[in-house]
């Protein structure tokens, strides 16, 4: 009986308190292009570039540039820092294997947290805008009339975005952090902030996106514009369009223990 118990305990341990210390955490699955934790960097720390590890199944790792300092405290363990008057930025520019990783896909879903340090401008937190006339951008602001979201999607014809914006709420807390999800394929397009749908789209027939694979670019928008400042952290690509169970699952509060 006493086994039992032990037994019993060890595995409410394993099953609960787990889950628990490890709510928020993103992992990585079937469905899994790159995923980035940012808790270490690796290669010199030289005031210039170190890399960041993709915890995916492509090996998709990060060159970040312009780097100052080591990973700072994130949401979970430690998390990317920027500074948009230092022009601090995030590169991934494995074309090919990113192609290889892609081919097929129909669908992207990009997870991250985001912290603002406040006097937003425009700013772009992730995008991937690939030429010719082809990609995404995750961008964040506050401009009139109050703080926004966006969601840019290039139209599959090339000549044109889609621009799906979401409001947010006006108290919405800077120097704090923020679950940030959008979703697209060839039939919608999805908005999340902290778990919540702020905006949505329906993409008629002639609508659709062109997701043609490009660099990755963290912190700014194609290395020279946009600038972040703050902190990134926890930051997920996928080939499907994740639930709203699942995004709501990824924005847990519950830290890290």
């Amino acid at each position: 009986m006493k086994t039992l118990k032990i037994f019993l305990a060890a595995a409410a341990f394993l099953c609960f308190g787990f889950s628990r210390s490890y709510g928020g955490v993103l992992t990585a699955d079937k469905d899994t292009l790159a995923l980035y934790h940012f808790d270490e960097f690796y290669g010199p720390v030289d005031g210039k570039m170190a890399w960041t590890k993709d915890s995916g199944p492509n090996g998709l790792d990060m060159c970040y540039v312009n780097l100052t300092n080591g990973p700072t405290e994130g949401k979970y363990g430690k998390a990317i820092e920027f500074d948009k008057t230092k022009k601090q930025k995030i590169l991934c520019s494995f074309k090919d294997k990113f192609t290889r990783a892609y081919k097929d896909a129909e669908a992207i879903t990009v997870e991250l947290w985001f912290y603002p340090t406040g006097n937003l401008d425009y700013e772009c937190l992730f995008c991937q805008v690939g030429f010719p006339n082809a990609g995404f951008m995750v961008n964040w602001g506050e401009q009139a009339p109050g703080k926004n979201a966006w969601l840019q999607m290039r139209k599959v014809d090339g000549m044109d975005w889609h621009r799906l914006q979401g409001k947010l709420d006006p108290e919405l807390a800077f120097n704090a952090w923020h679950h940030f999800a959008c979703t697209w394929d060839d039939k919608k397009a999805q908005v999340f902030i902290d778990g919540a749908l702020i905006a949505y789209k329906d993409l008629g027939p002639g609508e659709e996106i062109n997701l043609s694979p490009a660099d990755f670019w963290v912190g700014c928008r194609n290395g020279n514009e946009w600038f972040f400042s703050g902190k990134i952290d926890e930051l997920r690509i996928s080939r499907v369009v994740r639930t709203p169970e699942e995004i709501a699952a990824s924005a847990d509060r519950t830290p890290v223990k």
